[in-house]
């Protein structure tokens, strides 16, 4: 009797394992903003879902594209160049395949399985493969194999051995599963008021179990890092839960009965650094210092992108670029858009645009709810041009009875502008300098040859710079007078900005557009309320311009979604919180700078890489990103990246362009002189 209990006991060890194989490899739904570390060969429905990011479903053991972009994400050591094969089935029109938003190949109907075969340039880090069809196009895909996979049995399982994930994470709590056999290490890493806590233990499965379960709690922002220390492990369950508390926002409630002035005045280009109101040594702004007294000044306050007509779409609808679409020279606001003048025109406002920028272009789709859109276009070599102004114009605007909105749009400082005497050698360091020998005139020239400038010629053009801001402050301060003269200042909401910031050569990089340093995302935001709010002083909270139209949502009482949130909610809780702001070059596949707490992170999507991190409490201008000790830091802005991305991915919203040779001479002119086009 003992010796058949025994063998019965026996027996049922042996069939455990056997057991355990027949379950599927693992969960079908992975989060896509997962970090992987390891190279990945191939694409499949064996794996689940652990390369689908947007677009794809599973059916069987194919993939379906249910939308007309549909992407996979691949994980790669380093870049290099590989062969790709992809077994597919397409019926209808040609695929367009893309790589990292580079059109490489095309894929063609046959309406039967194929085989196609190209060669591909893949990045460090993450990669997207796209394929982009028309709506009535069917396609498949059954695989996507990489050259060079080592000839061991294909690994199907999520976490083979040596391999680690890493998932961003909110506050809340939630449970991860597991099943395999071996030893896991978990290393939950959050920042606690911004200070780094970590939290380390390996676990196993349970004897006469091949399952895991790991329960666990953030109270703050950070990650999860799961490595399989050895065996193999596939995720079978992932649940999360955020703590609603830390992310629910309150309703608006109408602050206003009457309804007051909207102004904004835009300087272009102008850089947060060179003003008075945030510390500059010269006096480049007193009447801009003077309504900063009146008002809030927004210490850390980020343009979400660093090129005019993309930031001030931003302005207009309270959007990220990546969801507004407009993210190229080419590109307009879609139509379709709820925009800020549109918004004030429902509540009863008089709307207009004063603009002597020619990206703010009804061309562009700026003319949307504006009653009144004057372009007030010049060229400074011009001696006439100061007849243009746009003085005269907010004069007559703003005797008409109101309520009244107006956004006025400076052309300064944006390079290569100087500005007319009296400014003009304001701040020369070397007061014999002629007009032919200023270096900001020919700084094109010079970038183009590859010049390395020396401190002189910086100096140079910081000095033509400050002076170009003197000029355009006297501007700003005209306005103001006009509104108090007509004893509309006080009542009124003033809100002052810039479009982007400017680099001066602090990372060997001028101007803006194609670079997201941290001197060229860092906008100046000064918001004067109206006198009865008593709203003053200074906010060190990072927020964005992003948040400017849901301020004024705000106000009215009004709720809609926006990628920003109404400075109102900063002013209230003035304690540093956990914001992020994110700002973005031109292009499809940009560099993004994120600021978070006293971090600036920098990375290329281009090739993922080329990672930059500041920590600008200690030095904004030292790159830190290869110490050791802040490896956490990049991992948690990668991750934190990813999980950004995923946000706009599946918008059916789409870019609309425009045919910049159809445009009116005098904005062609206009983006010539600025530099945009040749």
């Amino acid at each position: 009797m003992i010796k058949n209990l025994i063998s019965l006991f026996l027996l049922f060890l042996l069939l455990i394992p056997l057991y355990n194989c027949k379950k599927k490899p693992g969960l079908k739904k992975l989060d896509p903003t997962i970090l992987w570390e390891k190279d990945q060969y191939e694409i499949e429905t064996g794996s689940g879902t652990r390369h689908l990011w947007s677009g794809f479903k599973i059916e069987e053991d194919f993939f379906t594209a249910r939308k007309n972009i549909a992407k996979f994400i691949l994980w790669r050591e380093k870049e290099e160049e590989k062969d790709i094969s992809i077994n597919y089935f397409l019926k209808g029109s040609h695929v367009y395949l893309y790589i990292n938003n580079k059109h490489t190949n095309e894929l063609i109907p046959t309406g039967r399985w194929e085989l196609f075969k190209t060669r591909i340039t893949l990045s460090r880090g993450f990669n997207f493969i796209e394929f982009r069809k028309k709506a009535k196009s069917h396609l498949k895909i059954k695989a996507v194999e990489i050259a060079g996979q080592p000839t061991a049995a294909k690994p199907h399982f999520h976490l083979p051995e040596g391999e680690k994930i890493t998932l961003f994470h909110p506050a809340g709590s939630g449970i991860m599963s597991f099943i395999g056999k071996g030893e896991l290490r978990i290393r939950k890493v959050e920042f606690i008021n911004g200070k780094k806590n970590i939290l380390e233990e390996n676990l196993k499965p349970g004897f006469l179990s091949s399952s895991i379960k790991y329960p666990f709690n953030f109270q703050a922002l950070g990650f999860l890092q799961i490595s399989a220390v050895s065996g193999k492990f596939n995720i079978t369950g992932y649940t999360f839960r955020k703590n609603i508390s830390n992310d629910k926002r309150k309703k608006n409630k109408k602050l206003l009965n009457e309804k007051p002035g909207v102004f904004i005045f835009l300087v272009d280009g102008c850089q947060a650094y060179h003003l008075g109101a945030y510390g500059y040594h010269r006096k480049t702004s007193p009447n801009i210092d003077k309504l900063a007294k009146d008002g809030v000044i927004f210490e850390n306050a980020y343009a979400n992108a660093t090129f005019t007509r993309s930031s001030v779409a931003t302005i207009f609808t309270g959007f990220f670029p990546r969801r507004h679409k407009l993210r190229v020279l080419t590109n307009r606001l879609p139509k379709g858009l709820f925009m800020l003048p549109e918004f004030l025109q429902k509540n009863g406002y008089k709307t207009t645009i004063l603009t002597e920028a020619g990206n703010i272009s009804r061309h562009f789709g700026f003319g949307q709810g504006v009653d009144e859109y004057r372009k007030l276009f010049w060229r400074w070599e011009d001696p006439r041009y100061l007849e243009k102004n746009i003085l005269k114009f907010f004069n007559k605007w703003t005797d008409k009875k109101g309520p009244l909105f107006a956004y006025i749009h400076y052309r300064e400082p944006h390079f290569p502008i100087i500005p007319p005497p009296p400014f003009l050698d304001m701040f020369k360091t070397k007061k014999s300098r002629v007009k032919q020998d200023r270096v900001i005139l020919k700084m094109r020239k010079l970038m183009g040859e590859g010049h390395s400038f020396t401190l002189e010629e910086v100096q140079d053009v910081i000095d033509d710079y400050d002076s170009t801001i003197r000029n355009v402050d006297s501007k700003v301060g005209d306005l103001c007078k006009t509104l108090k003269r007509k004893g509309l200042y006080d009542s009124s909401l003033i809100i002052f900005t810039s479009d982007h910031g400017e680099a001066l050569y602090e990372h060997k990089a001028w101007g803006h557009g194609h670079n997201v340093y941290e001197e060229t995302s860092r906008v100046p935001l000064i918001v004067k309320f109206p006198k009865k709010m008593k709203l003053y002083g200074s906010i060190e909270k990072i927020v964005q311009l992003a948040d400017i139209f849901p301020t004024i949502a705000a106000l009215f009482g009004v709720n809609r979604y926006f990628d920003g949130q109404s400075l109102l909610e900063c002013i209230k809780i003035k304690n540093e919180d956990d914001t992020f702001a994110f700002s973005t070059t031109f292009g499809i596949s940009p560099s993004i700078g994120i600021r978070w707490r006293s971090w600036y992170y920098i990375i290329c999507l281009k090739r993922n890489q080329e990672e930059k991190l500041y920590n600008l409490q200690v030095d904004r201008f030292r790159n830190v990103a290869v110490l050791k000790e802040n490896e956490d830091i990049k991992t948690f802005f990668r991750s934190k990246l990813l999980n950004w991305l995923i946000d706009f991915d599946n918008l059916e919203r789409t870019a609309q362009s425009v045919d910049l040779k159809k445009l009116p001479k005098a904005e062609l002119e206009n983006l010539r002189s600025l530099g945009y086009i040749e």
